[in-house]
C-alpha cells in the first residue's frame, strides 16, 4: 500500500510540473526577423534621399556650368540640320538624273541596234528576191547583150568568190539539173580527166567544179564567156544570169567612179 501511495505521488508531482512549467520561445529568430524589417525600412527611407539627393547635386551641377548654352545647342542644331537634308535631298536628285541619263543612252542603243538589224534583214531579203528571181529566170536564155558584160579576156582562174561559189553549184547532183560532168562533156574532156575531178568528193572541202575550171584553163585556155555559153546549152541559165548580172553591176560602178573622176578633174 506504501508502494502505490509513493508510485501516485510521484505521478501527481509530474503532472504539476508539467502544468507549471511555460513553453520557451526563440527569441533569436524573432530578433532577426524585427531587425531585418527595421534594415528594410531604413534602407528604403534612406534611398529616395540619397536619390533625390544625388539629382540635385548633378542637376545644380549642369546649371552651374551650363547656364545659358542649351538655348545656343539648340539654335545651333537647328541651323546644322537643314543642310543635312538639303544635301540627302541633292544626292537623291543627282542619283535619280544619272539613272534617267542611263535609261536614255540604253533605249537610243537598243534603237539603233535595232534599225541596224531590221537594215541587214531588209538587204538580206532585197538581195535574196533578187536572187529568186535569177535563179527563176532559168528557163530564159541570155542575150548577147548581157554575154557582153563579161570581159572578153576573163579566164576561168582567180574568179570573184561569189563568182566562184556560184560557179560551184554544179558540184550538187540533183535530179534534172545538169552538173559539172555536163559540162565537161559539152568540152569533150576526157573520162580520165573527169574521173580525177570526181575523186574531189573524197576530200575534205573538195570541190569537182574546181578541178574541172583548173583543167579547162590549163589544158583548154577556156573564157568566162564560153563557159557561159556553155551553161545555157546545158540549161544552167540560173548560173549563167548570176555571172553575168554580177559584171553588169560591176562594170555599171566602174563607170560611174571614172565618170565621177573625170568631172572632178576637170572641176
Amino acid at each position: 500500500m506504501q508502494c502505490e501511495r509513493t508510485r501516485k505521488n510521484e505521478m501527481c508531482q509530474a503532472f504539476s510540473q508539467l502544468t507549471t512549467t511555460k513553453p520557451q520561445i526563440n527569441t533569436t529568430s524573432t530578433q532577426l526577423m524585427v531587425t531585418t524589417e527595421k534594415e528594410r525600412s531604413t534602407a528604403m527611407k534612406e534611398t529616395p534621399t540619397s536619390f533625390n539627393s544625388g539629382y540635385s547635386s548633378n542637376l545644380s551641377s549642369y546649371l552651374l556650368t551650363n547656364f545659358g548654352k542649351p538655348a545656343i545647342a539648340l539654335a545651333e542644331r537647328d541651323t546644322k540640320t537643314p543642310p543635312a537634308k538639303d544635301e540627302s535631298d541633292k544626292s537623291s536628285w543627282i542619283t535619280l538624273l544619272i539613272i534617267l541619263i542611263i535609261f536614255i543612252i540604253a533605249l537610243v542603243v537598243v534603237i539603233a541596234v535595232a534599225m541596224v538589224i531590221s537594215k541587214k534583214t531588209n538587204s538580206k531579203n532585197s538581195d535574196a528576191e533578187k536572187m529568186g528571181r535569177l535563179l527563176d529566170s532559168k528557163a530564159s536564155p541570155l542575150d548577147n547583150s548581157e554575154l557582153s558584160f563579161i570581159p572578153p579576156g576573163k579566164t576561168l582562174i582567180d574568179l570573184p568568190f561569189d563568182i566562184e561559189q556560184t560557179i560551184k553549184k554544179l558540184d550538187a547532183n540533183k535530179r534534172g539539173l545538169k552538173n559539172w560532168r555536163d559540162v565537161g562533156c559539152k568540152f569533150n574532156i576526157p573520162e580520165e580527166d573527169l574521173d580525177s575531178a570526181e575523186l574531189e568528193y573524197h576530200r575534205p572541202a573538195g570541190s569537182p567544179t574546181k578541178a574541172l575550171l583548173n583543167i579547162l584553163h590549163t589544158k583548154y585556155s577556156v573564157t568566162l564567156q564560153r563557159f557561159v555559153t556553155v551553161l545555157q546549152e546545158i540549161e544552167r541559165n540560173d548560173i549563167a544570169h548570176i555571172i553575168c548580172h554580177y559584171y553588169k553591176i560591176h562594170k555599171l560602178t566602174t563607170n560611174r567612179s571614172h565618170s565621177s573622176a573625170t568631172i572632178e578633174s576637170y572641176v
